[in-house]
């Protein structure tokens, strides 16, 4: 595959995007961890859009949503294609997470107790966890960012 394609076939050169949601859905899936790297990503593929436009898409028109997808990480996705991509994605992440939890010494009933208490007791609006130390039960439950607060925190 040449450059030109490469280059094509993300967005990068060919005809222009319209909005975030049609970014998200030739991507289907954009890096989230950076709430500036997102919005640049989506601006590179689009004309005449700015930050505020990356911002109402997941604030206001509720399009688009920040959320642990492939590999765990924030993605931003449309938010019609967050319940298949979850679907997809959690079992294998699931499944790690249980065996390490094992590996640790805590396992079945103990282990659905432990991942629920520090589910309860870290909070993101607490700043006890960040956007790159995800809740435990949060890649198994359906869990989503709306909307920035400043230009480096989330909320949910």
């Amino acid at each position: 595959m040449s450059f030109a394609e490469k280059f094509a076939s993300q967005a990068l050169s060919g005809p222009v995007l319209r909005d975030p949601s049609a970014v998200a859905e030739r991507l289907l899936a954009v890096q989230g961890q950076d709430p500036r790297g997102v919005r640049l990503a989506v601006r590179a593929r689009t004309e005449g859009l700015c930050a505020r436009d990356v911002d109402g898409a997941l604030t206001e028109e509720r399009s688009l949503v920040i959320s642990w997808l492939n590999r765990g990480t924030l993605h931003l996705v449309r938010s019609e294609d967050y319940r298949w991509l979850h679907a997809m994605t959690t079992p294998p992440l699931e499944a790690s997470a249980k065996r390490r939890l094992a590996h640790e010494g805590i396992a079945g009933a103990e282990g659905e107790r432990a991942v629920a208490a520090i589910d309860r007791y870290s909070s993101i609006e607490r700043g006890l966890r960040g956007p790159h130390c995800p809740r435990p039960g949060g890649w198994f439950s359906v869990r989503c960012f709306g909307c920035w607060r400043r230009a480096r925190r989330w909320s949910l």
